[in-house]
Order: structure tokens, then sequence, then C-alpha cells
């Protein structure tokens, strides 16, 4: 069964959990902005790889490694990224 409280206790247990409801966000934010910030640099990296070393998009992933990337992995990074090549 819940626990019951008094109205101070209910108060404090409220501030409580409305603490810990920001800790959570703030910290799915950070999660967030620091998955974008990581899409955008491999999107810039794989444009590099094109418009500068003149490779497809399988030919990049292949200088990716063995399993590390996938073409289809790649297009969404391309978005993320300045990527503007078109049929690489």
């Amino acid at each position: 069964m819940p626990r019951r409280y008094c109205a101070r206790e209910r108060t404090d247990r409220e501030r409580r959990l409305e603490s810990l409801a920001v800790a959570v966000l703030t910290a799915l934010g950070e999660r967030d902005g620091a998955v974008r910030d990581t899409e955008r640099r491999a999107g810039d990296a794989l444009q590099t790889t094109s418009a500068e070393e003149g490779l497809s998009l399988q030919q990049a992933v292949e200088w990716c490694g063995s399993g590390a990337l996938t073409v289809r992995e790649v297009r969404p990074r391309r978005s993320a990224s300045s990527w503007t090549a078109v049929g690489r």
C-alpha cells in the first residue's frame, strides 16, 4: 500500500521529485545534444571523403572499416552535416 504523507512531507517530496525530474530531463537534453554533435561531425567527415577525396558513399563506408558503417547509416549523417554532394 502506498505511503501516506502529511502536508509538509508531501510538499518536501514534491520538491524532491521535481528536482529529480529536472535532473533527468537535463541529462536527456545533454545526451541529445551530444548525439547531434557527434552525428554532425561524422557527416562532415563523410562529406570531406566525398567532396575533397572523391569517394562514393560505398567507398567511404569501406574506408570506415568492415561492419562499422553501412551506406544506409550514412544517409542520415549526410543530412546532419552540410553534405550536398549529389550521387555520392
